[in-house]
C-alpha cells in the first residue's frame, strides 16, 4: 500500500511536468521537429535496423570512452562522455550489479537497459543530450566499480597513489581539452567571430550595418549575447510574429534589428541602393558580387587560426 501511494504520487508529478509538452502536441513546431528526427517513414526492416544500431551505439566503448560527442557545440575536443580509464570501473560495476541482486541494483540494471530507448528512436546515431539518464546510471555503476577495486587491496599507500594518478591524468586531459583545444577547434561553433565583430562594430555607431544571416541560423542570438544587449530591449525589437506565433508559423523570417545593426539575409537589389556596410563570409558576398556592385572593403574578422571568417564592405549607391 505504501509503495502504491509513492507510485501514484510519482505518476502525478510526472504528468504535471509533461503538461508543456502535451500542449505542443498539435503545434506545427512539434510536427516539424518530428519530421527532422523521424526515421519511421522507411520500410519495417530498415526501421528495426535503425533502432537496433542506434540503441547499441549508446553502449559502444568508442562513443562512451574514446570519441567526442558529434554535436560539436556540446562537447570538447579529445574528450568523450567518460574518461577512457572509466571503462575499467564500469566493467567491474556491472559485475557487482549482476552478482548482488538487491532491489536498488535491479532498478539500476532496468534503467541501464531502458534509458537509451528514447534516444535510439530518433534519427541521430548518437546524441548525448537525449541519453543523460543513461550516463547518470553509468556514473553510479562506475562508482560501484571503483569501490569494488579499492577493496581488493588494503594498502593505503597504493590506493593513494592510484587515486592521485587517475585524478592527475583526468585533470590534465580536461585542462588540455577545455582551456587549450576548445577555443581553437570549436571557436566558430561558439560564435567567436561574432564576438570579435561586436567589438569592431563599435567603431561604426552611426553607420547602418547589414549582417548576413542567410546561412547561419544563430547569428541573431550571437550578436545581442556578445553585445550584452538588455533582454527587454532585444525582445522589443524582435518581429511580433516570432514572439506571438513561434510554434505555429512555418515561415518565420528571422529579421532582427539592434540599434544600427540589421541581422537578416542580404537583399542585393535593395541593399546596394543604400549607404551602408554589408557583412558576411566569402559565400555570402562573393568576389563576383563585390565586382558587380562595386563594393569597397572596410574590414575583416579573423578566427583564432588566423583565417578570415567575415568580411565587411561599403556600398556605393
Amino acid at each position: 500500500m505504501r509503495h502504491g501511494i509513492f507510485l501514484i504520487i510519482g505518476l502525478v508529478l510526472f504528468l504535471i511536468t509533461q503538461i508543456p509538452h502535451l500542449l505542443l502536441l498539435q503545434s506545427d513546431a512539434l510536427i516539424r521537429r518530428v519530421q527532422q528526427i523521424n526515421y519511421f517513414n522507411q520500410p519495417p526492416l530498415t526501421i528495426i535496423h535503425e533502432f537496433v544500431t542506434h540503441y547499441l551505439e549508446y553502449f559502444s566503448p568508442r562513443s562512451l570512452f574514446f570519441d567526442p560527442d558529434p554535436q560539436l557545440v556540446k562537447s570538447m575536443p579529445d574528450l568523450s562522455i567518460f574518461y577512457t580509464w572509466m571503462i575499467i570501473p564500469i566493467f567491474f560495476g556491472i559485475k557487482v550489479l549482476l552478482k548482488n541482486k538487491s532491489d536498488i541494483n535491479k532498478i539500476l540494471l532496468l534503467l541501464l537497459i531502458l534509458s537509451p530507448i528514447p534516444a535510439a528512436l530518433t534519427l541521430d546515431p548518437f546524441y548525448s543530450m537525449r541519453a543523460l539518464e543513461l550516463f547518470w546510471v553509468l556514473t553510479i555503476i562506475a562508482g560501484l566499480g571503483v569501490d569494488y577495486l579499492l577493496k581488493l587491496t588494503t594498502a593505503k599507500v597504493l590506493k593513494t597513489v592510484l587515486i592521485s594518478s587517475i585524478l592527475t591524468i583526468s585533470l590534465i586531459s580536461f585542462y588540455n581539452s577545455y582551456f587549450i583545444l576548445l577555443k581553437y577547434e570549436r571557436g566558430d561553433n561558439y560564435g567567436y567571430q561574432y564576438q570579435k565583430l561586436v567589438t569592431k562594430l563599435k567603431e561604426y555607431p552611426n553607420k547602418n550595418i547589414v549582417l548576413d544571416s542567410g546561412r547561419f541560423i544563430g547569428v541573431h542570438i550571437w550578436i545581442p549575447l556578445y553585445a550584452k544587449i538588455d533582454p527587454v530591449k532585444f525582445q522589443s525589437q524582435v518581429v511580433t510574429e516570432i514572439k506571438n506565433n513561434y510554434y505555429n508559423n512555418n515561415n518565420l523570417d528571422e529579421v532582427t534589428r539592434i540599434d544600427n545593426i540589421e541581422i537578416r539575409p542580404i537583399f542585393w537589389k535593395e541593399d546596394i541602393k543604400k549607404d551602408q556596410i554589408l557583412i558576411g563570409d566569402d559565400l555570402a558576398i562573393s568576389p563576383a558580387q563585390i565586382s558587380e556592385h562595386k563594393l569597397t572593403p572596410v574590414f575583416q574578422v579573423q578566427g583564432l587560426d588566423g583565417k578570415v571568417r567575415l568580411r565587411a564592405y561599403q556600398t556605393n549607391p
